[in-house]
């Protein structure tokens, strides 16, 4: 895709999966709460501690699913592409499994999670997923 369009100061772009390979170290502390956590906690329609199997979508550094867990979801599966982003929620020992992978072609099968969750990666695009 061509930047120049949007991007008038001509910043340097890469790849999601090498920027969030790099941002992952400072990422919760970089990225403020209320663009996803905040907008969760606003949500009033999902009886979250109900929820039997979850999968937390671009799942990054664990910080949506540890707000599940906190809101009484126990099982919850991530999906990330970025392999530092998913060390990160590893970290955080709270995930049933971590995968590997893009959102757009996650290979796990729809029938297993009665929730999805994506928060902050809608505008990301898997630049090898077929367009």
């Amino acid at each position: 895709m061509e930047f120049s369009d949007f991007d008038q100061r001509e910043y340097p772009t890469v790849k999601p999966r090498v920027g969030y390979a790099e941002w992952a170290p400072t990422y919760e502390t970089s990225v403020p709460a209320l663009l996803d956590i905040g907008i969760l906690e606003r949500i009033q329609s999902v009886p979250w501690s109900e929820t039997r199997q979850c999968l937390d979508l671009a799942c990054g550094t664990g910080r949506t699913g540890a707000w599940l867990a906190s809101k009484g979801v126990s099982c919850i599966e991530g999906i990330d592409l970025t392999r530092e982003m998913l060390a990160q929620a590893a970290k955080k020992t709270l995930y049933r499994r971590l995968h590997e992978g893009s959102v757009e072609k996650t290979a796990l099968s729809a029938a297993t999670s009665d929730l999805l969750v994506m928060s902050l990666a809608d505008e990301h695009r898997d630049q090898s997923a077929p367009a």
